[in-house]
């Protein structure tokens, strides 16, 4: 995965237009992996739940976006993740 960090203040777009952006209209799956320590599931059953650590979950919620790399991928490919990041960006930026 190759993770970055969306920021509405900077975009005016939310998290979820820019994924709906990337998947609709550019064809780049978005992966949601990596998610707060604390709530997975073998924490959320020593009860552990939303709101322990709110900076966490900000990021993890609003900001952080995953992008699948694989060793796999062409060149251009890669290349066309990037482009689509940047096209996104700029068709939402308000």
């Amino acid at each position: 995965m190759y993770t970055f960090f969306y920021n509405l203040k900077v975009i005016g777009a939310s998290k979820d237009d820019f994924i709906r952006y990337m998947v609709l209209e550019e064809r780049v799956n978005i992966a949601i992996r990596y998610f707060p320590v604390h709530l997975l599931a073998e924490f959320r059953a020593l009860d552990h739940r939303y709101g322990e650590c709110p900076v966490a979950e900000e990021q993890y919620f609003e900001h952080q976006i995953q992008l699948p790399i694989f060793g796999h991928l062409a060149d251009e490919q890669i290349e066309h993740q990037i482009a689509a990041v940047r096209r996104g960006m700029g068709k939402l930026r308000r």
